[in-house]
């Protein structure tokens, strides 16, 4: 069984490289299309810096996978590494996209279409996950503030602000030619953010093995899905040349 296990693991890590290199190459060819596009000149430049930004994210990812690969057959694995510094810069540079979004959506449209339930979600939900970890997994009574108890909080916190940018996202672009891919994009956080909590009471009671599984199927849905995405908005991003 624990073979089987470190081989399924070991297939899921290398489909996360393949998936991830393929989602971030599709949003290279797309900010190549866009920025090859004549008119819109100024929504053209923030597109550009989106791309760009979420795929760096994606790229971010994709090191952090080869650099636990390296660590694992080294001997060297270890939670937390170098590969986690990987796999939360990725976090950010992804946020840092959807965050241009909707800061020009505001800009455009002004404080009236800011939608509050989406803010109001971040706050509370951003307060419950904090709670949850809290109390459920690593407990208050956890000594002082280490790196790995850092990363149990900020896996989770991460991925659920992406959660909300991306239906904040979605939402915005509802009905329009770009739904799909925002759709696919925030059902992959869903997935993500599930995925985070799960990652976090496994590593925190020394049980990945078999559940972790589960876990990792959950990234490879995200990982997916943003591929999906990204494909998405590369044939889209051709048509409109």
């Amino acid at each position: 069984m624990e073979d089987l296990l470190l081989s399924l693991g070991n297939v899921l890590m290398m489909s996360y490289i393949l998936i991830g290199i393929m989602a971030a190459a599709f949003g290279l060819v797309a900010i190549r299309n866009i920025a090859s596009q004549q008119k819109h000149t100024r929504v053209k430049n923030w597109l550009v810096w989106v791309f760009t930004l979420i795929v760096a994210g994606l790229a971010c990812w994709v090191l952090g996978e080869l650099l636990w690969i390296v660590l694992d057959s080294s001997g060297l694995a270890a939670y937390p590494s170098v590969a986690d510094y990987a796999y939360i810069t990725g976090y950010l540079l992804y946020l840092a996209g959807l965050a241009i979004i909707g800061y020009q959506l505001v800009k455009a449209r002004g404080l009236a279409s800011v939608n509050w339930r989406a803010v109001t979600a971040l706050v509370i939900g951003s307060l419950a996950t904090y709670w949850l970890i809290a109390s459920l997994i690593i407990g208050h009574t956890a000594a002082a503030w280490t790196m790995e108890s850092a990363l149990d909080y900020a896996y989770p916190l991460l991925s659920f602000f992406l959660l909300v940018a991306a239906a904040y996202t979605y939402e915005a672009f509802k009905g329009g030619p770009i739904d799909l891919p925002f759709k696919l994009i925030l059902i992959g956080f869903v997935a993500n953010y599930v995925a985070d909590f799960m990652f976090t009471y496994y590593t925190w009671n020394g049980i990945y093995g078999f559940p972790g599984i589960l876990s990792d199927l959950l990234y490879f849905a995200n990982y997916s899905l943003n591929m999906a995405a990204m494909f998405l908005f590369m044939k889209q991003s051709g048509r409109a040349k």
